[in-house]
């Protein structure tokens, strides 16, 4: 089957470097590179922006194809009606087709393809991040059926990923509810509890209670790294499960002179970026002052009641966080709040009762989670097929 370069039939545009500046309240969505997701626009966390004479040029379209040229190269995405009014920010690229030999909804399953990111991503370059050239990507050569056979495949893919999509969809809403059904008995515990024991404060019920310490300056200064105690950030706590088996870095002794380290069984609570993200180290660990740090009384408490209590405040705890350029709250939102605190038998039979649900969610979403996996396997092999010569010639005949 014929290829020829991409650049031969395609237009290619960058966007423009709109500055933070340029941020309006109303105006046009501006697509930025976390906005492009594999085959879809993501609205989280949107901009806008207003368009002059000079960057008008730069207002997307429907059906225009987006492409991300740093970080995770080769995400593709198609620019819908939703989604208008839209500019296209710097690192984003738009492509168009520029040729009657060219169906546009094969142009974008081509995009939408294995083949093309691997394409791209084996171009890429940087240490940091990779980066592709609009240059890299009219390198990248396409099959070229006639119109005919062109629209045959688009007819097939279309069809065949219909199927895959509404199963995909339905087993992410499986997946969405099994975790609101956590979280609905998370909440019914401990709301059931009232006024009917004692409240507490954190610190109350504390023998440590604190911001964790990071007092040198830069942070990130080489020479405090690479030794042996844990330094817990606060992705390692968002990624966690309850319990913080893992780590990202590590203190030499000029980091832990700087810092302090926190016994195991210590509850982190982040309070900047990754709000009320929990979990309970496993390990001796040091962390910024974006991780409070708690130890718990064990004559009042557990660590793992306490876990559970924030979690089932976790959206309270997160809304109070809002309003400043980056999320985030502080010991004073402890403060003067008081939690319940019953008997510790009482804490034991709610933590054995949520520890048995938790265990049966996270399988129930172990097993949504690798449907939605070999679903979007069967995608790729479905467009690794279409855009093979065996497939062409197969509707051809």
């Amino acid at each position: 089957m014929k290829t020829v370069p991409l650049g031969e039939l395609i237009k290619l545009q960058s966007g423009f470097a709109f500055r933070s500046a340029d941020y309006v309240k109303k105006g046009h969505f501006l697509v930025r590179i976390s906005n492009v997701q594999q085959n879809q626009i993501s609205l989280t966390s949107p901009k806008y922006v207003a368009l002059d004479d000079k960057t008008r040029k730069f207002a997307l379209n429907e059906g225009d194809i987006l492409t991300s040229l740093t970080g995770n190269v080769g995400r593709v995405a198609k620019v819908d009606e939703a989604n208008l009014p839209a500019a296209l920010n710097q690192r984003v690229a738009r492509i168009t087709v520029a040729s009657d030999k060219l169906d546009p909804c094969f142009l974008y399953q081509f995009c939408s393809s294995a083949a093309f990111r691997d394409a791209l991503s084996r171009q890429g370059h940087g240490a940091a991040q990779k980066n592709v050239s609009p240059k890299q990507i009219e390198e990248i050569r396409i099959p070229v059926p006639s119109l005919a056979k062109q629209k045959q495949i688009v007819a097939f893919l279309d069809k065949a990923l219909a199927g895959i999509g509404t199963v995909v969809a339905n087993a992410e809403k499986n997946l969405a509810n099994a975790q609101e059904l956590f979280d609905v008995e998370l909440r019914r515990a401990f709301d059931s509890l009232a006024d009917s024991c004692n409240q507490l404060t954190l610190a109350e019920a504390a023998i440590d209670f604190g911001r964790g310490k990071s007092k040198h300056r830069p942070r990130n200064d080489p020479k405090l790294y690479g030794g042996r105690y844990p330094f817990v950030q606060t992705g390692d706590v968002r990624n966690s499960n309850h319990i913080l088996r893992s780590y990202s870095q590590s203190y030499n002794d000029n980091g832990l002179a700087q810092s302090k380290l926190w016994p195991k069984g210590t509850l982190c609570v982040t309070i900047a970026a990754n709000i009320a993200e929990t979990a309970v180290l496993d390990f001796e660990a040091c962390f910024p002052d974006s991780i409070i740090g708690i130890v718990v009384d064990d004559r009042l408490t557990t660590e793992f009641y306490v876990e559970y209590l924030l979690q089932s405040l976790k959206s309270t705890l997160q809304s109070k966080g809002k309003g400043s350029a980056q999320a985030n709250i502080n010991l004073a939102t402890f403060a003067n709040e008081r939690f319940p605190f019953p008997s510790l038998e009482k804490q034991r039979e709610i933590t054995d009762h949520l520890d048995k649900m938790s265990k049966n969610i996270s399988l129930l979403k172990a097993n949504y989670s690798m449907k939605i996996d070999e679903l979007n396997v069967m995608r790729e092999c479905i467009l690794h097929s279409a855009f093979s010569a065996h497939l062409i010639n197969a509707q051809g005949k």
